[in-house]
């Protein structure tokens, strides 16, 4: 039980973190699309 909801808790992390980081990179093309 505790091992099923490790790895649950560690995907939804991964997809929360893969999230997060999709909208920083993105932010930052743009912040760097304005500089350009």
């Amino acid at each position: 039980m505790i091992n099923k909801n490790s790895l649950a808790v560690k995907k939804i992390y991964e997809k929360i973190n893969n999230k997060i980081t999709k909208e920083l990179a993105e932010a930052l093309i743009k912040k760097y699309e304005v500089f350009k």
